[in-house]
């Protein structure tokens, strides 16, 4: 699906196009925002690993759903165990300041 245009690298109509802007803790990933409004999108474009829509507008749901969750919470664990060693070396850090400081 196209986004930007190939001669002045802007938007095409219907597409915005932003940045999130800062955050904390994971600074170094840059994120954004993409929207689509009144766009027609190829079905031939879509991203259908997972799911299917045909011709009649049909929804078919590929693959087992548990595994499809599975997915989800493997996602969600990796997340809780990055931001288990960032609590524990601040913990660390809090704990080291404590006992040092006059």
């Amino acid at each position: 699906m196209p986004v930007r245009s190939f001669e002045n690298h802007l938007p095409l109509p219907g597409v915005t196009v932003g940045d999130v802007g800062s955050k904390y803790g994971y600074n170094s990933v840059d994120n954004g925002y993409l929207s689509f409004e009144n766009v027609r999108i190829p079905r031939e474009n879509m991203l259908s690993r997972f799911v299917l829509i045909d011709k009649e507008g049909n929804f078919e749901l590929r693959g087992d759903p548990r595994t499809l969750y599975q997915i989800m919470v493997s996602t969600r664990l990796l997340i809780m165990y990055g931001t288990s060693s960032s609590i524990l070396t601040s913990c660390v850090m809090a704990t080291r300041y404590a006992v040092c400081r006059r």
